[in-house]
């Protein structure tokens, strides 16, 4: 059963690595505006396009994870969450604030992602 979520976890974890790590899609925020921001279309593309990359290395297996679709869903629940926050114009996602750290909670992915893979090892 863990498995089924495996794709979800991985696209989760890819979302957060690159909003620790991502420059191409970083912006400069506007005086007084706390955090790291981004260009909202642009990081979903570097996402996309760079998470062949990451598979190559054997860092991800699940390519459903690189789907803009997943990625956007990601993004949605974070901003969800109130770790995001996206501003929008004229009714267009254009930049993402990252409002607060979650290590703890990609941790714990990262743990469980692990697991699934060493009992998938085992099977």
């Amino acid at each position: 059963m863990p498995a089924l979520l495996h794709g979800s976890i991985e696209t989760m974890l890819w979302v957060h690595y690159n909003l620790r790590h991502n420059t191409t899609a970083r912006l400069t925020p506007d005086p007084g505006e706390p955090g790291i921001v981004f260009a909202y279309n642009d990081l979903l593309k570097s996402m996309s396009s760079d998470f062949s990359s990451a598979e190559a290395l054997s860092l991800f297996q699940r390519t459903e994870a690189s789907s803009l679709s997943a990625l956007t869903v990601a993004l949605e629940s974070l901003t969800d969450r109130e770790i995001l926050s996206v501003q929008e114009k004229s009714g267009e996602p254009k930049r993402l604030l990252v409002k607060k750290e979650a290590n703890e909670e990609f941790d714990l992915l990262k743990e469980i992602s692990l697991k699934i893979r060493q009992c998938a090892d085992v099977n």
